[in-house]
């Protein structure tokens, strides 16, 4: 999901307890989803060994439902000019999770469970052989990635003083491309398990998932799409502070220095000026350049 819960750095800061609400949320937040994604990641295997996956609906539910319902303060934020997040992305994101907690899943378990009838395993419906796999897999999708989201704005609220470490920040803009698309795919087929069950009791429901359903691949795309724009926004902008820190750090003289002179030579040279953005022997740093890209 997109960055929803840190604070518009564009505007000026007002009172410490804006910033102190922000931590606290992003930390009842992270809290949460550790607790549902390690309870997770441990069962999966278990009940999957044990043929018994169906069994995470019982297990986890409960919490799921009560954890993504939070994120309702988060349109709430971007309503109101507290982050810098579009309110209509934000809702989106928001509403189509809310959609599976309580619209599919919770409106239909029985497509994550399966009933017995003496012993015999019964399936009712098409395709939800795979529900429970499917759960598992917004389960692992989503809260991995809350995990690391609301990690990085704890680390650089609270703990970091604006500063996260690297391994985290690569792990927020890289795990996005593995994540995503297994939660949109797991997504998809948790609905269109659904639509049979939803056929028998609401037909209009039904015809209302299947709407979904065929708007999820452009909405998906739009949503990947902007995600896509935002990271490159932020590493950028990542980047840049990371050259600014060490110019003040090195009493002015490092990329005041070079900098203009790195602009003149091109772009291949940004690759490089990343890599020694913590370097503070900036005499080396400028004979490396000359080195990399001659004069013109």
């Amino acid at each position: 999901m997109e960055d929803l819960a840190y604070p518009n750095t564009r505007r000026a800061q007002p009172l410490l307890s804006r910033k102190n609400y922000f931590l606290a949320y992003n930390g009842a937040c992270l809290v949460l989803w550790s607790i549902l994604t390690l309870r997770a990641i441990f069962l999966i295997p278990i009940l999957f060994i044990h043929d018994h996956l169906y069994g995470l609906h019982e297990a986890l539910h409960p919490l799921l439902a009560a954890t993504q319902s939070i994120a309702v303060l988060e349109v709430l934020h971007s309503l109101v000019g507290i982050v810098r997040a579009s309110p209509l992305t934000t809702g989106m994101q928001v509403a189509s999770r809310l959609l599976l907690v309580w619209g599919v899943v919770g409106a239909f378990p029985e497509i994550v469970v399966r009933s017995r009838v003496f012993g015999v395993r019964v399936q009712h419906y098409p395709g939800t052989k795979g529900g429970p796999y499917a759960y598992a897999g917004i389960l692992l999708a989503w809260g991995i990635t809350e995990c690391i989201r609301y990690g990085f704005f704890v680390w650089k609220e609270g703990l970091g003083e604006g500063r996260v470490p690297k391994w985290l920040t690569w792990l927020r803009y890289n795990t996005f491309f593995v994540l995503y698309p297994l939660g949109i795919l797991s997504e998809c087929w948790l609905i269109y398990c659904a639509l049979e069950p939803a056929a028998e009791s609401m037909p209009a429901y039904n015809m209302a998932l299947k709407a979904v359903l065929l708007i999820y691949v452009p909405g998906s795309y739009i949503l990947y799409t902007h995600m896509m724009g935002y990271i490159n926004q932020s590493v950028i902008s990542s980047h840049n502070s990371t050259l600014a820190r060490n110019s003040v750090y090195s009493g002015g003289l490092g990329t005041s220095c070079i900098l203009p002179w790195l602009l003149d030579q091109g772009h291949e040279v940004v690759c490089f000026l990343a890599d020694v953005g913590q370097q503070e022997d900036w005499a080396e740093v400028r004979a490396q350049a000359k080195r990399l890209v001659p004069r013109r």
